[in-house]
């Protein structure tokens, strides 16, 4: 009987031994390359080779570059795009990269312009951008800007702002290519939209 109850002892300690490795859960040692040691995969890392700095560029030195309103877009080769206010000339400004250098342009310069600016790129990588004319303390004119054609391409005399304070522009392009605008519209504050 001893036997058996021996060999019965021994059955059920190969069995628990058996099922007890199988039901627990070992840790995996988990492996992933990350060149740049941000800690991030680098099959999923946003920017695999950065070592975790900022390049500072300043594109435009100029007093009041900038000052009141900027927008970026960034093209199909990662070159940026800026549109921005001058507040000094009280203009509507353009930079942009072209791969080996920074290039500016003047786009507006009609009154106090480029205020509440925003930017979307066309299927073309037009550059197209929204923004305010301020006329005076009353009046104001919402403009959308294409810079590959160099020209205004709406203007829209809608009391856009009253006194000092300037509403935001959201432009974006629709699937057929056409811009779409939401802006504050008259004195009373009331949300805008043009297409």
């Amino acid at each position: 009987m001893r036997k058996g109850i021996i060999a019965t002892l021994l059955i059920v300690l190969f069995l628990f031994s058996t099922c007890s490795t199988q039901v627990l859960n070992v840790p995996q040692k988990i492996q992933f390359v990350d060149s740049d040691f941000d800690g991030f995969d680098d099959t999923i890392d946003p920017c695999p080779n950065s070592v975790g700095e900022w390049e500072i560029t300043v594109v435009d030195s100029t007093q009041g570059a900038g000052k009141y309103s900027t927008a970026l877009v960034v093209d199909s080769n990662d070159n940026p795009r800026i549109a921005y206010h001058d507040s000094i000339g009280l203009d509507l400004e353009y930079a942009w990269f072209d791969g080996a250098s920074w290039n500016l342009k003047e786009l507006d310069s009609s009154g106090d312009t480029g205020h509440s600016i925003s930017m979307a790129l066309t299927s073309g990588e037009d550059s197209l951008i929204s923004y305010i004319e301020n006329e005076d303390a009353v009046d104001s004119t919402l403009k959308i800007y294409n810079v590959s054609s160099d020209q205004m391409e709406y203007e829209f005399n809608d009391n856009v702002h009253a006194g000092i304070e300037y509403g935001n522009t959201e432009l974006a392009i629709s699937s057929e290519g056409n811009p779409l605008v939401v802006y504050k519209g008259d004195n009373a504050g009331v949300n805008q939209f043009r297409w």
